[in-house]
């Protein structure tokens, strides 16, 4: 496999130097410019920011057309569409997609030739809190209403929206399908989810990921990586509000273990 001309160089960082090698590992068997990098937004994970900042980074290297933007309207000229309008491409149009993000299930990543995926995960309980807040001060969600008649806890311990281990629902597709799971079961099927994709980290480790994401697509890194879409809090949750949602995103902290397990650099 012949890569680009930037991966020669030395790549500062360990985390960074963690996704070339996860790409390199994962593209053996084709060549690195037939890539299709996916990123799997888990909601309230910092991924609008993300997304667009990736996007900015790689329109260097590839036409809008190659870049296709699912269930998050238009941005930047890209494609767009949904979950179903993608999967009834044809095959070859699939193949020279370069580019997919967005709030989809990872279901699609059969659908292209050579997917690269990563996700980001983060803590769970600031993910719960930023959930309930972000539902509170925006009206045009479907709980916005909800959120403002009930407490924080009471969102949370409800399993409202995405507020009760949420990115275990999501990596496992129950978020989608609507199945109900045990905890084990849960935990379970998420693990076996996330170690199907290609690089996951956490929150904090996103802006290497940008980096590497950079490197490897042979594109200078042009900007620092910016945060979108936060939440306002109108007073911090209180120890014991803070035990509550620990509670509710059990199988979470577990998964979000497993991420910082493997990105802990080697001594």
């Amino acid at each position: 496999m012949s890569l680009p001309r930037s991966l020669d160089h030395d790549v500062a960082g360990k985390r960074m130097t963690d996704f070339v090698s996860a790409f390199e590992e994962a593209s053996r068997g084709f060549h690195w410019s037939e890539a299709c990098f996916v990123h799997l937004h888990i909601p309230r994970t910092a991924g609008t920011s993300f997304r667009q900042a990736v996007t900015r980074h790689l329109l260097q290297r590839y036409p809008p057309e190659q870049m296709y933007l699912l269930e998050c309207g238009p941005e930047y000229n890209c494609r767009n569409g949904t979950f179903a309008e993608f999967a009834a491409l044809s095959p070859d149009e699939r193949s020279q997609i370069r580019f997919v993000a967005g709030h989809v299930p990872p279901s699609i990543v059969p659908l292209l030739p050579h997917p690269i995926t990563f996700t980001i995960l983060r803590d769970p309980v600031e993910r719960a809190i930023s959930h309930y807040w972000y539902t509170y001060f925006d009206r045009t969600s479907g709980l916005h209403e909800v959120a403002r008649r009930v407490s924080l806890t009471e969102f949370i311990s409800s399993g409202l929206g995405h507020s009760s281990n949420g990115q275990a629902r999501y990596l496992s597709e129950a978020f989608f399908t609507g199945e109900q799971m045990s905890d084990e079961r849960l935990l379970e099927s998420a693990r076996a989810a996330l170690a199907r994709v290609t690089y996951s980290c956490a929150l904090e480790q996103a802006d290497d990921l940008l980096s590497g994401i950079c490197t490897v697509a042979g594109v200078d890194r042009a900007e620092k990586l910016p945060r979108l879409n936060e939440a306002p809090r109108l007073r911090e949750p209180t120890p014991d509000e803070l035990a509550i949602i620990a509670e509710h995103n059990r199988v979470d902290s577990e998964l979000y273990a497993t991420v910082l397990q493997s990105r802990r650099p080697v001594s």
